[in-house]
């Protein structure tokens, strides 16, 4: 199913990612492994982080396998080894988003879920 409203949400995501690198600060790129044959299997053009998001050296990659990108993950311990204690969230409100951030606040992370309001 396509993503509702992808090119203004890859826009947004373009912005979030160089604001988040001129502050210093790496992204983490969460992809999730939607299994063999899946649309996002593993090495698959839709498994990949689009080019337009240009990851660098500085960023990091998460893999995960079920919509809680927590679960199965070593996301907790990266975040908590480079002393980040807020996240950004999202792409599927109804799947990732829920679950990841459900998971996050349990965990006692600051959760910040970009919406119009709050991006340039």
């Amino acid at each position: 199913m396509p993503v509702y409203q992808a090119p203004e949400i890859l826009a947004n995501l373009k912005l979030l990612c160089q604001q988040t690198r001129a502050a210093g600060l790496p992204v983490l790129f969460v992809r999730h492994d939607g299994g063999k044959g899946a649309v996002d299997e593993v090495s698959t053009p839709g498994w990949q982080i689009y080019p337009e998001l240009a990851p660098q050296a500085i960023d990091g990659f998460v893999d995960k396998r079920v919509p809680d990108a927590f679960e199965g993950t070593q996301l907790q311990q990266i975040l908590r080894s480079r002393g980040i204690g807020s996240i950004v969230t999202g792409m599927q409100t109804d799947y990732c988003i829920n679950a990841t951030t459900r998971r996050a606040v349990s965990l006692g992370f600051d959760v910040i879920i970009p919406g119009k309001e709050n991006v340039p």
